[in-house]
């Protein structure tokens, strides 16, 4: 698998990322980027999950953007911090 099938097979997994926080009743909006660190592994693509720290949850590494932080940027502090994992930003970021 090529790395741009591999991009289109996430778009199609993920679709639209949207993160919301909720307070009380009414919804506030909360600039987010989460990473989906994959690679392709003898033609098949790996998802990198990990678990959260409360539920236990599988997840994938997220997290609020600093101020003066690039979305992209701040993505990969996030798969580095939750997950341990190095690598390269996509050219097209996956959902908005």
């Amino acid at each position: 698998m090529r790395r741009h099938a591999a991009a289109d097979a996430l778009r199609r997994i993920t679709g639209s990322l949207s993160f919301h926080s909720f307070e009380g009743s009414s919804s506030v909006a909360m600039k987010q980027s989460a990473s989906i660190p994959y690679r392709i592994d003898q033609g098949r693509l790996r998802v990198l999950l990990v678990t959260s720290r409360t539920r236990r949850r599988w997840i994938l590494p997220k997290g609020k953007v600093a101020p003066r932080m690039l979305p992209g940027r701040s993505a990969e502090r996030e798969a580095f911090e939750e997950a341990g994992v190095l690598g390269r930003l996509a050219k097209d970021p996956i959902g908005s």
